[in-house]
């Protein structure tokens, strides 16, 4: 009796409840204002990869390099917009003012990032990625 069926099956579906969790948490991304929806984006992205990579063996590579690379430009967009986050919350430890020049700057750029990540999001909910994801690896 061989493993390679049971461990496949386990590859499977932690995969899709990985995938599962990202949509979730590009759903709540998507509306929400919150630096920990942002936060929690990233974390289930990195997650998602690197169960392609720990479990790449029973999905098809070109497909899952393929979802790693638009994923990539997602993650790159969260962490603009994370790193306001953190620079902003940094500066108020530090004691500086919410009205100093470099916190405006900071809260204008956190905007834009914010938008154009929103905008990434919103165009994958309605392309349905996850369902071609699915699809294409065999969830």
């Amino acid at each position: 009796m061989t493993k390679a069926p049971a461990i496949r099956r386990y590859a499977v579906e932690q995969t899709a409840n990985l995938l599962g969790r990202l949509v979730f948490e590009i759903h709540r991304a998507a509306r929400s204002h919150d630096p920990d929806a942002i936060h929690d984006l990233r974390v289930s992205i990195r997650r998602f990869n690197q169960g392609l990579r720990v479990f790449g063996q029973f999905f098809p590579a070109r497909e899952a390099k393929k979802i790693r690379r638009r994923l990539r430009v997602i993650l790159n967009a969260a962490a603009k917009v994370r790193d306001r986050d953190i620079a902003q919350e940094l500066f108020a430890q530090a004691g500086v003012a919410g009205a100093a020049p470099i916190c405006q700057t900071l809260a204008t750029q956190r905007k834009e990032n914010e938008r154009e990540l929103r905008d990434l999001l919103k165009r994958f909910e309605t392309r349905d990625y996850s369902s071609r994801w699915r699809s294409r690896l065999g969830l």
